[in-house]
């Protein structure tokens, strides 16, 4: 979760506009910008927390990433076409 959240940021492909329909992104700079291991963490680091027992207690871990990150981690899920993966991570952390 370090290093997700170390490489995770606004605008994280370069689009400079918030409205960009998937279609509308190259692909070269998604490949550029979103490695496979980083489209991995992203998809599955809900999973892999509730396999280790993990919590998101307030102010720990998870609690911080979610604080820093939230909005960064639904960029990449909708760049990479896997708004799903945030749906199903709420009923996995339920």
């Amino acid at each position: 979760m370090d290093k997700h959240s170390r490489l995770l940021k606004k605008d994280i492909c370069g689009l400079q506009a918030p409205g960009k329909l998937r279609s509308e992104i190259d692909q070269q700079a998604i490949k550029a910008n979103l490695p496979p291991e980083i489209q991995y963490a992203c998809q599955y680091w809900v999973h892999h927390l509730k396999e280790s027992k993990g919590t998101a207690s307030d102010g720990g871990l998870v609690h911080s990433f979610l604080t820093s990150h939230l909005l960064h981690w639904l960029e990449v899920l909708c760049i990479i076409g896997r708004m799903l993966i945030l749906v199903e991570s709420l009923f996995v952390s339920g």
